[in-house]
């Protein structure tokens, strides 16, 4: 699941290699790229991430582990 989001965010972000722990704003987010690794993180997964999910969840990894809770709660597997 980290490798997917990570392709996500690499895609959109628009940089070739993005580091687990590296920072959302400081890799040049904004909310308009936010908004679109919303839509491919929920289209990929289903999760249901909403906005602020992204602001507290700010790097790949807390977002990977973010995405696999929300699935564990709804019931879902990994994809």
């Amino acid at each position: 699941m980290e490798k997917e989001i990570t392709k996500i965010w690499c895609r959109i972000l628009e940089i070739d290699r993005i580091e687990p722990d590296e920072n959302f704003f400081d890799l040049g987010g904004n909310s308009i790229t936010a908004m679109m690794i919303l839509e491919d993180v929920n289209n990929r997964f289903n999760a249901g991430l909403v906005p602020t999910d992204l602001y507290s969840n700010d790097t790949v990894r807390k977002m990977t582990a973010m995405v696999a809770e929300k699935l564990q709660e709804m019931g879902k597997k990994e994809n």
